[in-house]
């Protein structure tokens, strides 16, 4: 069964249906097959297949040279792995497979032997099984191959162990079959667990999740020849649920399980990635398990043909009518970022351009700010620094770049050309399409466009070329094609390309590409400038000699930056919320004493003890709000020895110190940064605001 593409699934059922016929079955563990197989049977075998005498010496030189070990003089072995070892282990294992199956009693078969590679299990009548197990014994002796007594298992408790359960191709067996979904969660957990060892970029954990989390798992209804009921397809749920929590730690989506499910599972033409999970397609898998086992069941070469035709095709086809049906009934929103395309093609994007497409994927991308862009002067919105124009014109490049693929495209069954692609045109006159085709005699026009908002810029198109006449004096027809940069299309845009028969799917495929390199190389140049503003502020005199960190020019350059907050510092912070909370009880109590005439003496010395320490209260309301204003400034700007002393302050509870200590560290706080940042506007002019 091993050479065979449905082999393992077929190779469990028969085991299932011989345990509800009540037969007994028995597995082997054989110590180090592939090692323990004679050279002599090997060559035995590949003598019976009618392998000319040049290949088996060619075969057996290559294995006694290079990878056999000699066990009392004797050459044993085949290379563990290799395709051409299963294949001459299989040959070897045919006679004992042989031996099982030929013994009878009383003209009826007792005993049958099932072997997948090296898994063999034997299946035998329960009034003849403990014959059965000693003769099977007997003839892996006779082979020379050891069997592993304590690893063997029986679903008879009067045999081996007393669980009465085996393992058969990485199912389990009892007085049932036990479905696969607690074992296919133990092996995607473990998994998980190498997996987040693993200090990758987030493309890269897509990826893995993708191409290794998710295929671990999905092959359950496959292979699962469980009974198909409702426990079976809940337990399944479990493996999705699984599968999404993990995702969640990759794009920190913040959405529930169920939403990321949906999300995962989607096609990306809806605006999802595109993933098999086995709860969501349980039905479709088992269906596709059940119909590979009717076909493989019949014997006729036209049944053989089908097999070979449909059943190895039907889980495709079957995921292509709930493709249609999904689309049916889920028709292309426009406005739902494709960026699966992105996110699960080009490989090397950053971790600052996944977050960005993902962001966009889930609404984070809110509309823009009233401000303009120092680079491009356009309208800066979140994460406008992904997609500015002028960085590394890599605008132009994906533009260019579509408008070829969608030539080329359209040459296979129009006549088209490119009018203004190449850079010289477009610089001569912007007034001019990209794309010219030739439809039935008439000329029509096609011009790219890629924006944040396409619906506004498809109408900007329009209105752009309505005036636009031929050289006849004619009116031309221009179609605006505008791409989103969360990966859509405009839906007008979207019909005329799906009318001009291109496949859509692929489109939104190479728009997805061509995105996440323009995003990946725009990360890179943001770097690259951040990197260079750094350099150049680090080289001042005053920076130098200040020893500013990274977040320190950070907070001096940009005021839209968090500085976060250093666990040394909670001490601080927490008596500093405390004096906020306390600060107005503490005030209202002054006033109303301020405002009461003193009747005894020491009441009026008490009122004159207030008065003089009137001017740290005042401190304390001066700071406190400008505490409020900027706590991080006076946080960084502490030494170590005056944290030190704070600390010690706030232990020995003399906090009108520790108010005295910050009072004075704004103060200087406040007059070196405008020394500093006066220095670096001087210096630098595109700092200034």
């Amino acid at each position: 069964m091993a050479m065979k593409s449905s082999g393992m699934l077929i190779g469990k059922y028969n085991v299932a249906e011989a345990i509800k016929r009540n037969l007994v079955a028995t597995t082997f563990d054989v110590k180090a097959a592939f090692a323990s197989i004679g050279q002599n049977q090997i060559i035995n075998a590949m003598n019976k297949a009618g392998i000319s005498s040049v290949d088996v010496n060619y075969i057996m030189n290559n294995i006694r040279l290079r990878w056999s070990e000699e066990f009392n003089g004797v050459y044993r072995g085949l290379i563990t792995g290799d395709a051409l070892s299963m294949m001459l282990w299989c040959a070897c294992f045919d006679d004992l497979i042989l031996d099982t199956n030929c013994a009878r009693i009383g003209g009826k078969v007792y005993k049958y032997g099932l072997a997948y590679a090296d898994d063999f299990t034997l299946l035998s009548v329960p009034e003849h099984s403990e014959r059965a197990i000693k003769e099977t014994f007997d003839i892996f002796k006779n082979k020379q191959l050891e069997v592993s007594k304590e690893k063997c298992r029986s679903t008879d408790k009067r045999f081996m162990d007393k669980t009465g359960k085996i393992t058969f191709l990485s199912q389990e067996f009892g007085k049932q079959a036990e479905p696969q979904a607690k074992q296919i969660i133990t092996n995607v957990t473990e998994k998980l667990a190498g997996h987040h060892r693993l200090k990758i970029a987030t493309k890269h954990r897509l990826l893995m999740f993708s191409k290794s989390i998710v295929a671990s798992a999905n092959w359950g209804p496959l292979t699962d020849v469980a009974e198909n009921n409702a426990e079976t397809k809940r337990q399944y749920k479990d493996v999705d649920t699984l599968l999404a929590n993990e995702l969640e730690k990759i794009i920190h989506s913040g959405k529930t399980a169920e939403d990321l499910i949906k999300y995962a599972t989607k096609y990306k033409v809806i605006g999802g990635l595109g993933l098999l999970f086995p709860h969501v397609n349980y039905e479709a898998m088992h269906q596709d398990m059940t119909n590979k086992i009717i076909i493989d069941a019949q014997s006729h070469k036209e049944a053989h043909n089908l097999q070979q035709g449909v059943a190895q095709h039907y889980f495709r086809e079957e995921r292509l009518k709930v493709k249609a049906k999904e689309l049916q009934q889920n028709t292309v929103d426009d406005s739902v970022p494709k960026t699966g395309y992105a996110l699960l093609g080009y490989g090397r994007l950053t971790n600052e351009a996944c977050q960005f497409l993902i962001d966009m994927t889930f609404g984070k991308i809110d509309p823009g700010i009233p401000q303009k862009c120092e680079l491009c002067g356009n309208q800066l919105k979140p994460g406008h620094e992904m997609s500015c124009k002028k960085i590394n014109d890599m605008h132009i490049k994906v533009h260019d770049i579509f408008a070829n693929y969608l030539e080329q495209k359209l040459r296979k069954t129009f006549s088209a050309k490119k009018v203004c692609a190449a850079e010289d045109n477009r610089a001569m006159n912007k007034k001019k399409p990209d794309v010219e085709l030739t439809i039935k005699g008439q000329k029509v026009y096609l011009d790219i466009g890629i924006s944040f908002d396409p619906k506004r810029y498809y109408q900007t198109k329009q209105s752009h070329y309505a005036s636009m006449l031929d050289q006849d004096g004619n009116p031309i027809k221009v179609i605006p094609i505008i791409i989103g940069k969360n990966c859509t299309i405009h839906t007008k845009s979207r019909e005329f390309l799906e009318e001009l028969d291109l496949n859509i799917e692929n489109v939104y495929e190479e728009i997805g590409n061509l995105l996440a390199v323009y995003y990946a190389s725009c990360a890179e140049e943001i770097y690259k400038r951040k990197q260079v503003k750094r350099d150049e502020v680090n080289n001042l005199p005053e920076v130098r000699n200040e020893n500013l960190t990274n977040n320190r020019f950070a907070e001096l350059v940009s005021d839209d930056v968090q500085i976060k907050e250093k666990s040394e510092h909670q001490a601080i912070l927490e008596y500093l919320k405390e004096q906020q909370k306390l600060q107005k009880p503490m005030q209202k109590a002054d006033k109303a004493k301020k405002k009461r005439k003193p009747d005894d003496p020491r009441e009026s010395q008490t009122q004159s003890e207030t008065v003089s320490d009137q001017h740290l209260t005042e401190t304390s309301d001066s700071l406190n709000s400008s505490i409020q204003i900027n706590q991080n400034e006076i946080l960084l700007s502490l030494t170590p020895a005056i944290q030190e002393e704070i600390q010690m302050e706030l232990r020995m509870h003399n906090k009108t110190t520790v108010t005295k200590i910050l009072a004075q560290q704004q103060n200087v706080q406040i007059a070196r940064k405008s020394q500093t940042r006066q220095l670096i506007y001087d210096t630098i002019p595109r700092f200034k605001p």
